[in-house]
């Protein structure tokens, strides 16, 4: 599951970075939101694509300052 994530993150932070360059070479600037459906199990626990959500936020942060 971790792995998934982690390839699930890296994918929209290329993503992002390449969207970004290209509204670059348009003259504009394309932001970003990052909005998680946040899905608890049975015994109330955060589903797992939650934290992927987490440092996909701080890594697109981190891309584009």
């Amino acid at each position: 599951m971790d792995e998934r994530i982690a390839a699930s993150v890296d994918m929209n932070v290329e993503f992002a970075q390449r969207a970004r360059e290209h509204g670059v070479r348009r003259g504009i600037d394309i932001g970003f939101s990052v909005q998680p459906l946040i899905e608890r199990g049975p015994g109330g626990t955060i589903h797992p694509a939650v934290y992927g959500a987490i440092e996909l936020a701080g890594r697109l942060g981190r891309a584009i300052t």
